[in-house]
This record gives structure tokens, C-alpha cells and sequence, in this order.
């Protein structure tokens, strides 16, 4: 799970650093992102 785990850190900077071209845009929540990023982890195993 550690890889899982450097993942949602290095999302979670990216989610945190201020985008210039995206200044009226809000990031959905954490657990929408968590969700999302378990999602995709599964249909990868899966495949």
C-alpha cells in the first residue's frame, strides 16, 4: 500500500499548489479525490 499512499501525497500537493490558469476553480473534496483515485487503482488490478 505504500505506492497507493505516495500517490495521494503527490495528488494531494498538486491538489494544494495554486494553479495560475485555474484561479475560479475549487478542488472537490479529499474523499471525492480518495474515491476516484481507489476506483481507478481497482479497475487497473482488475485488468
Amino acid at each position: 500500500m505504500a505506492l497507493s499512499q505516495h500517490a495521494y501525497s503527490r495528488i494531494a500537493k498538486k491538489v494544494q499548489a495554486p494553479l495560475p490558469a485555474t484561479a475560479g476553480w475549487s478542488p472537490p473534496p479529499m474523499r471525492d479525490l480518495i474515491a476516484r483515485i481507489d476506483a481507478a487503482l481497482l479497475e487497473r488490478r482488475a485488468s
